[in-house]
């Protein structure tokens, strides 16, 4: 039981386990051979020797000896072999034989994360009929997969496309050894690459903290290259704003240069708010889309919480006649071009007109009644005023005749938030030319004056103004057109012949030009 049990696992091991690139040494002495007659199991043992490339099996009889070195895949006969068929004496093999390895394979170390790969170059012995070499790219989810081949297993290899989508690669070869004395081997692997940035966002502080709903707030972003030994280039950066996360649209955008190597720069962004609700979301991200190649991305973005304040502050009213700011009431001339301003806090856009409402002497001013008129929108009215009214949000303009003596004009505006506010402004019309008044600023002057003229009459009105010392002699005179309403006049403090006027008090007269008894005087205090 026990030698069937042998007999029976040596035939198994002869079938199964001998793989095609080994040799195995089979020795069967008296006793051993015997036993497979015995077992019944000769014949199979036979067919499983020719396998191996035995020729002298089939004339071996029960009591003999045989030794022999094989391997599977061989024509009976190419085995080296001996047997003998007498019982007295055993067989000897001396026979040398080259033992060679078999095929190994080497891996080199992983080049990267890249954002362009430029080549790879393998060295190694000259002998390149035994090496195959392949470049294999790994994927930002840890797939591989062969971009290519080197060619004879030793050279280099040119990427043609970049390769963006693989960030990592390395070089792996299969190494056939033979025969001779010198076997194939690889010496060096390296890589020419042009490195991928990793960046991360780690920070974005939010100025003001609670903004007014509709304002720009200004959002510093700290971005960080998390290489410590590659510079990282130029990349993108967005701000993405919305009533949720789900629900999110760019609504800034910007750029970071290039940052050295554990380098952490603050760039800043301009966002705007007037899209969002009380509260806001607010996420900035580093490279959008992934338009630079970048190993990991999820420390890319950060998302902040705006919470918003509504604005409860009425709106403001500047009203402008030819020109001139009026603010109360001033003359006018009978069919004036009149601009009405809305101003407010908020940067919130008003594009709707019924949120001016105007009324002269209870008409309400609209283009059927009136002459030249126009709406301006946010855009439009900063175009048109931002430079010297930067918080205008919407305007009118109008041209409408007025009764002689006093006009009244009625003004209600509302936000974009529904804050209103209600302005009265008097226009006169004056059915003849009079110097109503003239403001004298600053007072005391240490130098230039400016004289602020209001001028009643129907038209623009040429005149003069005269400026002398206290003892009544004439200094300077200077020619000016008076228009309806207020005139701004400037004068430098100098004499006619440009000398400095000293301390002292100083008289003015502003007469028309035509009539001369039309006038007004004053006094004025220069200091030096």
């Amino acid at each position: 039981m026990i030698v069937f049990l042998v007999m029976t696992e040596c035939l198994s091991y002869l079938r199964d386990s001998i793989r095609t690139d080994e040799r195995v040494l089979i020795a069967v002495s008296l006793e051993s051979f015997s036993a497979f007659y015995q077992s019944n199991t000769i014949d199979t043992l036979r067919s499983l020797l020719r396998d191996l490339g035995s020729a002298a099996i089939d004339t071996l009889r029960e009591s003999a000896s045989f030794a022999m070195i094989g391997r599977r895949g061989l024509r009976p006969g190419e085995a080296i072999e001996k047997a003998k068929n007498a019982p007295d004496s055993m067989v000897v093999i001396d026979t040398a034989i080259p033992v060679l390895p078999g095929p190994s394979s080497a891996r080199s170390a992983t080049f990267g994360p890249a954002s362009h790969w430029d080549s790879i170059v393998v060295r190694g012995n000259s002998d390149q009929e035994n090496i195959r070499s392949y470049v294999i790219g790994i994927d930002r989810n840890g797939n591989e997969s062969v971009l290519d081949s080197i060619d004879g297993g030793i050279g280099t290899w040119i990427s043609t496309s970049g390769h963006k989508q693989w960030p990592q690669v390395y070089v792996r070869s299969t190494i056939i050894p033979h025969s001779g004395e010198d076997q194939p081997g690889i010496t060096d692997v390296w890589a020419t690459f042009t490195p991928a940035g990793e960046w991360a966002v780690q920070d974005v502080n939010v100025s003001p903290e609670q903004p007014l709903r509709g304002d720009t707030v200004v959002a510093d972003v700290s971005v960080r290259n998390l290489y410590r030994t590659i510079n990282a280039s130029p990349v993108g950066i967005v701000a993405e704003t919305g009533p949720s996360e789900m629900s999110l649209e760019r609504s800034g955008e910007g750029s970071v240069g290039v940052l050295r190597s554990d380098e952490t720069i603050v760039a800043r962004l301009l966002v705007p708010t007037a899209t969002l609700d009380t509260t806001g979301i607010l996420r900035v991200s580093v490279n959008p889309g992934r338009a630079a190649t970048e190993l990991y991305t999820f420390n890319n973005a950060v998302i902040r919480t705006l919470p918003l304040r509504e604005d409860s502050v009425p709106p403001g009213v500047l009203v402008f006649v030819d020109g001139n700011r009026v603010d109360g009431s001033t003359y006018a001339a009978p069919e004036p071009l009149i601009h009405v301003l809305m101003t407010d806090n908020s940067s919130l856009p008003i594009g709707d007109s019924t949120r001016m409402s105007v009324f002269l002497n209870g008409d309400r001013m609209r283009p059927a009644v009136v002459k030249n008129w126009e709406f301006m929108p946010t855009s439009r009215a900063l175009e048109r005023f931002g430079a010297s009214v930067p918080h205008v949000r919407a305007a009118m303009q109008f041209r409408y005749g007025l009764d002689e003596g006093r006009n009244n004009l009625l003004i209600r505006v509302e936000d974009a938030t529904g804050n209103k506010d209600t302005v009265t402004v008097a226009l006169n019309v004056s059915p003849t030319a009079a110097v109503s008044g003239v403001f004298v600023t600053p007072q005391p002057t240490t130098g230039p004056v400016q004289f602020n003229i209001e001028h009643a009459g129907r038209a623009p009105t040429p005149a003069r103004l005269i400026i002398a010392d206290n003892n009544g002699r004439e200094i300077v005179t200077l020619d000016v057109l008076l228009n309806v309403g207020m005139t701004n006049v400037q004068w430098n403090g100098r004499s006619t012949s440009g000398e400095s006027l000293p301390t002292g008090t100083y008289h003015y007269r502003v007469e028309l030009e035509d009539d001369v008894d039309v006038s007004r005087t004053g006094s004025f205090l220069i200091v030096r």
